[in-house]
């Protein structure tokens, strides 16, 4: 990031440059690194100040206390000011921006990356961020700046490289809370209000909107709802509560499919009659097919998840460039794996090819992994059908127990 706002704002080994809200240093440190020039980081936390200061520097580095409304640099000292992030944590705005004019030359640069607000509904981070924080939108910035006299104020794209104008990449449906159907949810909230239960579920499902409520809000309103970080937990809870019903609110694509199979085996092993469980995990191949059956698809190529991967393997993804003409590349996370995956996708097209390729042969076998496909064969069965918020029923694309693990069935103990 550093390095490519430095070559956008062309700073120079010549320059002197203050870092507003430096924190420990690390941008700083790499800015000097990279162009040669001296860097004055300024942060208000004291502490983060030493901290900076014991860390190893070119010597071309000096960090020092100060407000950003008040900076310790005399008028004119600096060809460049940089706030990383910093703005939104300043309470004055104006005196932020007219701090960063005295102390720039007359031809000297104010350089701001934020994650600015639009103006409406309160961001839903605003919360958790670390005060204080004022989230500044776009306009606001601008003039505020325009005000302290700098002029050619302009809002930029981040800059980095993109990609090409014929490369366009398209989001698909990789998130199992994001498509989980608002029924499913009022399903879960109708188990978690009886009598005796106990409801166990994900972090992130708490929230997901049902006809009418949230898991969240079925906790406000007096029901067991509490958060676990795997299956495992919930049976924990279960053996700890031999008096109560627990539920566990399962959901994933084959990735997390496998631990929840366990769990359940382990809980038939063990006897442990008050555990259940209500299936959401859903398969990533139907879903696919239904998007390539599509009248309109404009996809030329698919970046295959990781993820899923690594439990089915690259295999099942064959009848997309055997049947739709499509190539496929599995893909690891990291941004030179994104990057080299689509490479690999523009090379095949280049070539002409259309095949299953597996860049993330670090993780993914290409038949996958068989112990967890064989523990997911014993204790579920697809779904006729079952459906995807925003795509409606799509057949055989979730997972159910299977006949023998049916007394661990929340959807059958409780009727829903």
């Amino acid at each position: 990031m550093v390095d490519r706002i430095a070559r956008a704002t062309r700073t120079a080994r010549s320059h002197l440059v203050v870092d507003v809200g430096c924190g420990i240093g690390g941008p700083a440190r790499r800015l000097a690194l990279v162009t040669g020039c001296r860097v004055v980081g300024v942060d208000v936390v004291e502490k983060l100040v030493r901290l900076a200061g014991r860390r190893p520097s070119s010597g071309r580095v000096a960090f020092v206390a100060g407000a950003a409304e008040a900076l310790p640099v005399r008028d004119g000292a600096a060809d460049q000011v940089w706030c990383l992030g910093s703005v939104a944590h300043v309470p004055d705005l104006d005196a932020l921006t007219g701090e960063a004019a005295r102390v720039l030359r007359r031809d000297g640069t104010l350089v701001v990356t934020e994650a600015f607000w639009e103006g409406r509904e309160e961001p839903r981070f605003a919360a958790a961020a670390p005060q204080p924080w004022r989230p500044p939108t776009i306009g606001g910035l601008m003039s505020s700046a325009e005000a302290a006299g700098f002029r050619d104020v302009r809002a930029l794209p981040w800059p980095g490289w993109g990609m090409p104008e014929n490369v366009e990449l398209v989001h698909g449906p990789g998130c199992p809370v994001c498509v989980i159907p608002m029924g499913r949810v009022d399903d879960g909230i109708a188990v978690a209000r009886h009598d005796g239960v106990i409801f166990t579920c994900f972090g992130d499902m708490l929230r997901v909107p049902g006809s009418e409520y949230t898991l969240l809000d079925a906790k406000a309103q007096g029901a067991d709802v509490r958060m676990v970080y795997s299956p495992l937990d919930a049976l924990r809870i279960a053996r700890e509560n031999p008096d109560r019903q627990v539920v566990f609110f399962a959901i994933g694509f084959e990735t997390t499919a496998p631990s929840t199979a366990l769990t359940l085996k382990r809980a038939k092993a063990e006897g442990i009659a008050n555990f259940s469980c209500v299936g959401n995990h859903v398969t990533i191949v139907p879903p696919l097919r239904a998007l390539l059956e599509s009248p309109d698809l404009r996809l030329d190529g698919f970046i295959g998840p990781g993820h899923v991967c690594t439990v089915v393997g690259a295999r099942p993804f064959e009848f997309i460039p055997l049947d739709y003409g499509r190539p496929v590349v599995i893909s690891g996370f990291e941004p030179l794996d994104i990057l080299q995956s689509i490479l690999m996708i523009l090379r095949q097209l280049s070539e002409d090819r259309r095949e299953v390729e597996n860049q993330y042969t670090r993780v993914v076998p290409y038949d996958g992994n068989p112990q967890a496909l064989k523990v997911l064969a014993e204790v579920f069965e697809l779904r006729p059908h079952f459906e995807w918020r925003g795509l409606g029923f799509i057949s055989h694309s979730g997972l159910r127990l299977a006949e023998a693990y049916a007394e661990f069935d929340a959807e059958l103990r409780y009727a829903v």
